[in-house]
């Protein structure tokens, strides 16, 4: 005599069912996201690349750095905050040296724009070794630092 076992080797309906009502809450959820676009409050930082080239003055005994933008990602502009042009310590503009279309007057705080896009230049003299150049990014009035270099004592 055969028997016959009976297998069970599905899922149960009730299993079914809530699995089915958890993909749409989710279905659901993800369309919402991208149709009321709720990624969009996420801010963006000003993104460039710039280069450094430091050299010695033996003259006055001083450093100069070039600062030259590379690339322009995302940012509106650049500026430029070192000791020689810094607001807090006067106007120090024979220090200063602009190489593109940017004017000297075109400053935020008292600091030299740098660039409004890649190909621009500025070169900053009178600078001592340990002194610190920063160049900021400024994107939809948000200020993020690209780049910093110090200069380093290379006649020591």
């Amino acid at each position: 005599m055969i028997s016959k076992t009976k297998q069970d080797t599905g899922v149960s309906p009730v299993v079914g069912v809530i699995l089915m009502v958890a993909i749409t809450v989710i279905l659901a959820a993800v369309i919402a996201g991208f149709v009321l676009d709720l990624g969009s409050s996420i801010s963006e930082d000003a993104d460039a690349a710039v280069s450094f080239d430091q050299s010695y003055n033996f003259a006055d005994e001083s450093y100069t750095m070039d600062i030259n933008t590379v690339e322009m990602t995302n940012a509106d502009f650049l500026y430029v905050e070192s000791p020689v042009n810094d607001s807090s310590e006067g106007d120090d503009d024979e220090n200063v040296e602009i190489n593109g279309d940017i004017e000297a007057s075109d400053n935020v705080d008292g600091d030299v724009a740098l660039a409004t896009d890649a190909g621009h230049s500025i070169e900053i003299s009178d600078l001592e070794a340990g002194d610190e150049v920063q160049v900021i990014g400024v994107l939809s009035g948000d200020e993020t630092v690209i780049a910093t270099q110090t200069i380093q004592d290379t006649q020591g």
